[in-house]
């Protein structure tokens, strides 16, 4: 899967969902996990909704009152898992962007 690329599941044909990996038989390779199955189906409400809690994060701070042993253990669950996985990403491009410069 090309960068930025994304599938829509209902405009794929037999021979795309077979080519993708719907059926769970091909290996994606996605950020530093693989993912077996077409990724595009990774993306759910659950997660969008735990991407969306980091980026309020990102721009607000914490969701609730008062300091970090305010708030609860699975904000920290989502923050760490979604933060790690931007840093690698972000690091990996600017490895990239090194990378064209020499």
């Amino acid at each position: 899967m090309s960068e930025g690329e994304k599938f829509d599941c209902n405009e794929c044909t037999p021979r795309d969902k077979v080519v993708r990996g719907c059926d769970g038989n091909r290996k994606w390779k996605v950020g530093r996990h693989d993912v077996w199955g077409c990724p595009q189906k990774l993306i759910t409400m659950e997660v969008l909704a735990k991407v969306g809690l980091w980026g309020r994060w990102k721009r607000y701070g914490w969701p609730y009152a008062g300091g970090w042993n305010e708030q609860p253990a699975r904000t920290f669950d989502v923050v760490d898992a979604v933060e790690g996985e931007y840093v690698a990403l972000e690091n990996a491009r600017m490895e990239k962007v090194r990378g064209k410069s020499n």
